[in-house]
């Protein structure tokens, strides 16, 4: 019956999923050796529009294997306490360049004391496929929030922007590996967010999404 077939496939792509996932771990050093090669290659040609496509590809091909690593490692987390301040700095640090690009503005709300109990180096990684999903989301002179608050339960983590709504086929769909709803990215950003959120005993969402305020939260 239908029921058994979509079980079926659904199964199938597991099995594949999970042997592309571990031959791309096991060749992780060579692929970043191979990388490394191309771009050296491609810092002796004369500039031309070939040679900026050259290195947009080599780009978008090393953003994808990343991902896809990022996505098929599964290691628990290891804790330490962190101040949530100090890492949503960290990870505004980071995107400063993009939002240069468009001038948008970042604005950080947190609690200078509070902490955390968390893996860094994963809440990191999530946090920051968050804000750069934002940044793309956002029109240029527009305004990113990112931010912390501490529930009766849980810590929240959120980025939000004053970009359009998200349509209800996308949000529908959006934390399912391998879905984008853009003409570019690998479809794993939000993937590995919720995945992050589930491994510290949370969730990743939509919480707001109207014009003007969309935001995602991760619930630790």
């Amino acid at each position: 019956d239908d029921g058994a077939q979509l079980l079926e496939t659904m199964l199938a792509k597991r099995g594949y999923l999970l042997s592309y996932h571990r031959m791309l771990a096991a060749s992780e050093p060579q692929l970043l050796a191979n990388y490394d090669a191309l771009y050296t290659r491609m810092q002796g040609l004369p500039d031309s529009p070939e040679r900026l496509a050259l290195f947009e590809e080599a780009k978008r091909l090393e953003d994808l294997t990343s991902d896809f690593l990022a996505f098929a490692r599964s290691k628990d987390p290891e804790l330490q306490t962190v101040v949530i301040c100090d890492s949503l700095r960290y990870i505004a640090d980071l995107v400063k360049a993009h939002l240069l690009e468009k001038s948008l503005t970042l604005e950080i709300a947190c609690t200078q004391s509070a902490t955390l109990q968390v893996d860094p180096a994963q809440v990191q990684q999530a946090l920051l496929n968050l804000l750069m999903n934002a940044v793309h989301a956002t029109p240029a002179n527009g305004r990113i929030e990112i931010g912390a608050r501490r529930d009766e339960v849980n810590v929240i983590l959120w980025v939000e922007n004053n970009g359009d709504t998200i349509t209800d086929e996308i949000a529908a769909k959006m934390f399912e590996p391998f879905f984008s709803g853009a003409s570019t990215g690998t479809g794993l950003g939000l993937s590995i967010v919720q995945k992050v959120a589930l491994a510290h005993g949370g969730r990743a969402y939509l919480a707001h999404n109207e014009r003007g305020k969309v935001r995602f939260e991760m619930e630790l």
